[in-house]
């Protein structure tokens, strides 16, 4: 009788591993000019998509916002090089989802995010009508912006979904074009 139950063990179908996600990456662009003061920045941030999200990249390069495959909601992401940069976005954000109120804001630890370089993550719970989460990284002189606001009813499915998008998020250093 062990025999038969260790053999039923042994040869038991495995049990599926969850299919992971495959994110698509997309790319925002820091531009800048060099000035007396500062040098010229060609910085890329890479942020991996869930799929069925999309959208455009704004012209400016620094921004998309993308909806849901279902409608459920939306997603912005947003870099930039200083504070005052996201002011725009965020009262864009006040004015299209009144009804929506981030909590103070939460210590976040993330892949990638180095405290002791002065790097860090940042969580804004969104509650009300709509739900979500706000997300700022800062990390290699720039901020990421990471917005997502949807239905009550899809945000722990979409919550999971972010927990894997986040660590996707690289900033990196080009060269700067030269000047013709």
């Amino acid at each position: 009788m062990r025999w038969l139950l260790l053999a039923a063990l042994v040869f038991a179908p495995v049990a599926a591993a969850a299919k992971p996600v495959k994110l698509t990456m997309r790319e925002l662009a820091l531009m800048t000019r060099a000035s007396k003061d500062l040098a010229a920045i060609n910085r890329r941030v890479r942020v991996g998509i869930p799929p069925g999200w999309t959208g455009d990249r704004h012209p400016n390069g620094r921004s998309m916002e993308l909806v849901g495959p279902n409608g459920e909601g939306r997603l912005l992401v947003a870099a930039a090089l200083h504070p005052s940069e996201l002011n725009d976005y965020l009262g864009e954000l006040k004015r299209r989802h009144p009804s929506a109120a981030p909590s103070p804001p939460q210590h976040m630890t993330l892949p990638g995010v180095d405290a002791s370089r002065g790097e860090r993550a940042t969580r804004f719970v969104i509650t009300g009508r709509e739900v979500g989460e706000m997300v700022l990284i800062e990390k290699n002189d720039t901020i990421v912006l990471v917005v997502t606001v949807v239905d009550p009813k899809v945000w722990p499915d979409v919550q999971a979904l972010m927990g894997k998008v986040y660590p996707t998020i690289t900033i990196n250093d080009l060269p700067v074009p030269k000047s013709p």
